[in-house]
């Protein structure tokens, strides 16, 4: 006499139905909830930020989100070309003139044909604003993503 062992599965039709929902509106809903949190780190970054003319400030923004394969992003800019380095800083570097034989400016006691630069501090704004804000971000996250299952489940 055989031992026999069986087992039927059903319902697999309605889990993956259930899954697809959830990945359609997790899928959905990633622009909405990633347009939260451009806005969280730029507003930090803004207040952050080194000010003297308020251009790079100005230049701080949060870009529209953007679906990826698998998934999506949103980037924030601080276009001003001076931004860079106030991020980061600057290297000792030498200043040549371009045009000119020599450099003069107000101030200066004669024209040099070079200036040795000893570089500039660096003030960081875009990384400290995404540090700070590391757990608004997560619970932003969280949150959309929350909505979008329940949605999903509510199909």
């Amino acid at each position: 006499m055989a031992v026999e062992f069986s087992m039927t599965v059903t319902g697999l039709k309605e889990v993956s139905d259930v899954l697809q929902n959830l990945y359609e509106a997790v899928e959905h809903d990633q622009i909405k909830f990633l347009k939260g949190v451009g806005l969280i780190v730029e507003r930090s970054a803004k207040r952050k930020v080194r000010v003297r003319t308020g251009q790079t400030r100005g230049s701080i923004r949060a870009a529209n989100p953007e679906r990826l394969i698998g998934g999506a992003q949103v980037k924030v800019v601080a276009n001003k070309s001076t931004a860079q380095y106030l991020e980061m800083g600057t290297r000792p570097h030498e200043i040549r003139p371009k045009t000119k034989k020599a450099l003069f400016w107000p101030g200066a006691a004669h024209p040099v044909k070079v200036v040795h630069h000893p570089g500039t501090k660096s003030y960081p704004f875009m990384y400290p604003a995404l540090e700070e804000n590391f757990r608004n971000i997560t619970r932003e996250v969280a949150k959309g993503v929350d909505k979008a299952v329940k949605r999903g489940i509510k199909k």
